[in-house]
């Protein structure tokens, strides 16, 4: 299960993100990954997490988010 170094994937002003969960991420963070978005607030430069506003589904092969209109930021798996 999870042990590692999160993984960290960016977007930039997207409506929504799809990270395909292949073998070698099955293999570090198991069946049921945590995920985590952070989103860049564009006056101050820093993260913020995610709100009510956003949708995350794991499919078994894809995490899949929803951001709720384009925004910039990360998804996190750990």
């Amino acid at each position: 299960m999870a042990c590692c170094t999160p993984a960290t994937f960016s977007f930039t002003n997207a409506a929504s993100s799809t990270i395909d969960y292949g073998p070698g991420l099955l293999a570090q963070y198991g069946s049921q990954p945590r995920v985590f978005v952070l989103y860049r607030d564009a006056d101050t430069g820093e993260y913020v997490v995610a709100s009510w506003f956003t949708r995350i589904e794991f499919t078994g092969s894809a995490v899949e988010v929803d951001h709720g209109g384009p925004q910039s930021g990360l998804v996190v798996i750990g």
